[in-house]
């Protein structure tokens, strides 16, 4: 939310070269199958360098970081996460549509670029964020695809999968066993879906209003 909110204002306010070509390749990232980056993104991670400094200061090798944090924060952090561009590009209509009046009152009040997004902008862009969280946090909640591709033991990392199974304390064989079974997973289904339904229930109204602002209503 923090990246792409930023992301968003820089490509909405300042002109500079590469302006319309960022903002293409975040179409062009949504509309790239998820399946065409697996073997680079494990591959990045897998062997991560920084541009050939790592090995220059570990003995020649490069990083490891499959079944750590560590790849989903700095994608996350660099606003190339999952479905990022569409969080990017909502943010740069809605400060598109923003009267740039607001920041040149603060600009000639002595505010600087920094302060005025802080003190100003981010107040305003309330409904937006609580947008793209509420987006941001229902894709990454179910999501399958990073999971799959940087958590490989999944012995290492307590993920959805691990919880939503039979114990293995409750495998055994009795007069039936499958209706248990099932009324377990109807059970852990539910709640998985429960965090999402508490998210919705308290920023409802200010989702609608975030969707009403962003221009994405069809």
């Amino acid at each position: 939310v923090a990246s792409c909110t930023m992301v968003g204002y820089s490509l909405a306010r300042f002109k500079f070269a590469l302006n319309k070509p960022l903002t293409v390749l975040c179409i062009i990232g949504l509309a790239l199958p998820p399946d065409l980056l697996q073997i680079p993104l494990y591959n990045l991670f897998r062997n991560f360098n920084l541009f050939g400094l790592i090995p220059l200061i570990n003995n020649g090798e490069p990083l490891n970081f499959i079944d750590t944090q560590i790849p989903g924060i700095v994608l996350g952090a660099l606003a190339v996460g999952l479905r990022c561009g569409l969080y990017i590009l909502i943010m740069r209509q809605f400060y598109r549509n923003m009267p740039i009046e607001l920041e040149e009152a603060a600009y000639v009040d002595g505010a600087g670029v920094i302060k005025t997004f802080i003190r100003i902008i981010l107040p305003m862009s309330v409904p937006m964020l609580v947008t793209i969280f509420m987006f941001a946090f229902s894709w990454q909640w179910t999501d399958e695809f990073y999971t799959g591709l940087f958590f490989t033991d999944k012995t290492k990392n307590w993920l959805l999968p691990n919880i939503v199974k039979i114990p293995a304390s409750l495998d055994t064989e009795y007069a039936a066993q499958s209706t248990y079974e099932v009324a377990i997973r109807n059970t852990c289904g539910l709640m998985i879906l429960a965090p999402l339904v508490i998210i919705y229930l308290f920023a409802q109204r200010t989702l609608i209003e975030g969707v009403e602002r962003s221009g994405i209503t069809g």
